[in-house]
């Protein structure tokens, strides 16, 4: 998992912040899907202004439509009963 926040205007204890939310975010909902994969974050200058609770409702929201993207290509993941690999976004979350 690779983690990119924006440094511009933000302090070094601002970007430790967010990345520790992004990690915890990982760590709660990706980690348990149990398929190995590669995830980077690409975090938008927003995302500081976030709180825990509203960062973490714009990631389902990204996961959700990684999930539905899968689906629609007819991807499954072997041996995993409805868990789904998420891609490699190439855009910003």
């Amino acid at each position: 998992m690779g983690i990119v926040v924006p440094r511009y205007g933000h302090s070094a204890v601002d970007r430790n912040r967010l990345k520790r939310r992004l990690r915890e975010f990982v760590r709660l909902h990706i980690l348990p899907l149990g398929v190995p994969s590669d995830v980077v974050i690409w975090a938008q200058r927003s995302a500081y202004r976030l709180d825990f609770a509203q960062l973490q409702g714009q990631m389902e929201l990204v996961v959700t439509k990684l999930q539905r993207t899968r689906e629609v290509a007819g991807g499954t993941t072997p041996g995993a009963e409805g868990d789904d690999i998420l891609p490699r976004p190439s855009g910003g979350a």
